[in-house]
């Protein structure tokens, strides 16, 4: 859609410049005879003026105005992006398995995601308890920091004016991501079906 509106703004400037340069210019070749030439003349000269004095008002007033701000809050959406980026990460790192890095999250496999979730280890002790001096499990610290991530994305939306389609529905789908809600039983931790579902869930919050 963004795409034909361009192309129709495109088109129709190139059609108006060259009305004004034909007809009110003259300095470019005309097309077609008509005995009604001059009023039909006029008439495109006039819609040709004033479109042109409608982009040149849309620009300065709305346009531009609009890219100096964009570019001012870009590097506060860039900076809570990585965070967001980070947190995920952090889950990841929570449970020890691998090297402690924060750009795990774009290299990890399905088939290592799976191995977090094995066995005892959402119960397990998290990394992040042995440097905080806190007793906390995985799962303990994956509920702690869900509710910062869903904060951080509905921080990003407050600016959805200036952020693209294909970001908006990232921060949604991670927003309502299944993974960040599924730690509610602590019954069910052990239980494979569950171990999947959290396997399947995090791959997709993963691959976002």
């Amino acid at each position: 859609m963004i795409t034909i509106t361009r192309g129709f703004l495109f088109v129709s400037t190139l059609i108006s410049v060259y009305i004004m340069g034909c007809v009110g210019l003259n300095i470019l070749p005309n097309v077609g005879i008509s005995s009604n030439a001059n009023n039909i003349n006029n008439v495109l000269l006039n819609l040709s003026y004033s479109y042109f004095a409608g982009i040149v008002f849309y620009c300065f007033i709305s346009y531009l105005p609009h890219q100096i701000q964009k570019r001012k809050i870009q590097p506060i959406i860039d900076a809570k992006s990585l965070g967001i980026k980070n947190l995920i990460a952090a889950f990841i790192n929570s449970f020890d398995i691998y090297p402690i890095n924060n750009n795990i999250i774009n290299t990890i496999k399905d088939s290592e995601i799976s191995k977090l979730f094995e066995g005892n280890n959402l119960n397990s002790s998290s990394y992040y308890s042995a440097i905080s001096g806190v007793k906390m499990s995985n799962a303990d610290y994956i509920n702690l920091t869900r509710d910062k991530v869903i904060e951080t994305v509905e921080n990003i939306l407050f600016y959805k004016e200036y952020l693209s389609y294909q970001q908006i529905l990232i921060l949604e789908q991670i927003r309502e991501s299944e993974f960040l809600f599924l730690f509610k039983r602590f019954d069910v931790y052990k239980v494979p079906l569950f171990q999947n579902r959290c396997t399947s869930e995090f791959s997709k919050l993963v691959n976002l």
